[in-house]
């Protein structure tokens, strides 16, 4: 009688995982898979579907989940949504499976002097190779284009046909390629929509931050002197540190113009022009800066001096008139291709809070979550 394997992945075969029994609609098993990610499969979809036995729908789904799964919303796959997978979607091409290979190399490694040792058994599911000779294939054209090196320069993959473990490191013309890739071949998986003001002012979730300022000190404008003083450390603790963990969870969306009426008195939100609106004080953005063009400018250069240059394409900016103040809607694209870090700091989403996550924690976070 087959039955969900305990230890091992149902998917892509990885050895000696973390699983639990479920029960949804019938019995069922939540997998953590260093490679596939988390997810939950039904013992009727394991048994009575090609997953089982066949390599190339093992590397779909495989693949299909790392791309659309995550440890806080794992996905649930029975049998339709088997048949969906295999259905709807399709393995990358032989030129983005390389893309791919190689930019496992780069995440493995910070320079080209780094030895990266790997098992070709596990890549099938991370690059989605339909196979283990395919991984082989694809690792001999990187040596051929001179984007990597072998420990034994001398060894003949296919010369190896139970070949496995790999030790190598990438070339100055990897790394190069590597780069082109990121300017050129960013992974957007989709456009975070433009909210109305009014979803904002409801409640903060997962996706949904609202912010008083990008770096004016609203506390010693309101509480304190009365002067109005830009603070790095503003938008450092705010804005950025939103961004950063929206790029590092799936997207969002940040509002910046309003503050929450309990943060400030009644005769301190007076000192400046507002309008009550549910639970916030709408204050604007011309309050910190009038000019709306050099606010853009200031903006992107926070952006790309703390976090990385390539956020301006990531991230777009939206100015929305409501009730007679301009508010500034920041939309933050979910991305899948590397990990941010704000001033090597790592921040995440944890409901509707941030949350930085250090040491282990942050290394156990991005094994659960794992970018191509």
């Amino acid at each position: 009688m087959i039955e969900l394997p305990i230890e091992n992945c149902p998917v892509c075969e990885y050895e000696k995982i973390p699983s639990s029994s479920y029960y949804v609609a019938g019995p069922s098993r939540l997998y953590q898979c260093p490679n596939c990610g988390d997810f939950i499969i039904t013992l009727m979809a394991y048994r009575f579907t090609p997953i089982i036995n066949d390599l190339n729908v093992k590397a779909l789904v495989s693949y299909f989940i790392r791309n659309n799964s995550s440890s806080e919303n794992p996905i649930f796959i029975d049998r339709n949504k088997y048949e969906e997978i295999i259905n709807t979607y399709k393995l990358p091409s032989t030129s983005e499976q390389i893309n791919n290979l190689l930019k496992w190399f780069g995440r493995q490694s910070d320079n080209s002097l780094d030895t990266v040792d790997g098992y070709t058994k596990n890549l099938p599911a991370l690059i989605g190779a339909k196979n283990q000779l395919q991984v082989i294939n694809l690792l001999d054209q990187l040596l051929k284009d001179d984007y990597i090196e072998m420990e034994n320069p001398s060894m003949d993959l296919r010369e190896r046909p139970s070949f496995n473990g790999f030790c190598g490191y990438l070339t100055s013309k990897g790394i190069s390629k590597l780069e082109e890739l990121d300017r050129s071949n960013t992974i957007i998986t989709f456009n975070t929509p433009v909210l109305s003001v009014e979803k904002f002012l409801k409640d903060e979730t997962k996706n949904l931050e609202v912010k008083g300022s990008l770096q004016l000190d609203l506390n010693r404008l309101l509480k304190g002197e009365g002067k109005k003083v830009n603070d790095i450390n503003v938008a450092l603790s705010g804005v950025l540190k939103s961004i950063t963990s929206f790029l590092n969870t799936s997207g969002g969306n940040i509002l910046i113009g309003a503050v929450e009426t309990d943060k400030f008195k009644l005769d301190e939100i007076n000192k400046i022009e507002y309008k009550l609106f549910s639970n916030y004080y709408l204050i604007g953005v011309l309050v910190e800066n009038n000019n709306l063009d050099n606010y853009q400018l200031t903006f992107r250069n926070l952006t790309s001096s703390h976090i990385s240059k390539e956020v301006s394409g990531l991230v777009d900016i939206y100015f929305n008139e409501f009730e007679g103040f301009t508010l500034c809607n920041v939309a933050v694209n979910k991305v899948n291709h590397k990990w941010y870090y704000l001033d090597r700091k790592f921040f995440v989403r944890d409901g509707n809070r941030t949350i930085e996550l250090t040491g282990e924690d942050g290394d156990n976070y991005k094994i659960r979550n794992k970018r191509f």
